[in-house]
């Protein structure tokens, strides 16, 4: 009786080896894949798509004039007309961009007419309270 489980579980480990082994032949060609694939030179083109602002490497920050940044100027809207070539080393005072006048010329307009207006406003207070 025991040499009959020996014989049993020696079939059986010998039926398990013999489906591992036929399972590792069979299945080798779907791990290492059968596939060829030519390799062709072409240009290497890398595309980033992203939201925000990016700064070159040497970016030097250009801020606005003091004038340019008060408050209470209500000019928001700047439009560049020309503007200096890209990389160009520049030093303090050089040109670098000219701002399209005639928006500017028009909101300042539009600001000082909306000043005249509220000085109007406020010496015609002052005369009814006086």
């Amino acid at each position: 009786m025991m040499k009959f489980n020996m014989k049993k579980r020696f079939i059986w480990i010998v039926v398990a080896a013999g489906a591992i082994l036929i399972a590792v032949l069979l299945g080798r060609n779907t791990i290492t894949g059968n596939k060829a694939f030519t390799v062709k030179k072409t240009n290497f083109q890398s595309v980033i798509t992203v939201k925000g602002e990016i700064q070159g490497k040497n970016a030097v920050f250009i801020s606005f004039p003091d004038e340019l940044k008060e408050r209470d100027l209500w000019v928001r809207d700047y439009e560049i007309k020309d503007l200096i070539q890209e990389g160009t080393l520049v030093k303090k005072g050089d040109w670098i961009a000219t701002l399209e006048v005639d928006n500017l010329n028009q909101q300042i307009q539009q600001n000082n007419d909306e000043m005249e207006r509220r000085l109007a406003d406020f010496n015609d207070q002052k005369i009814d309270t006086a």
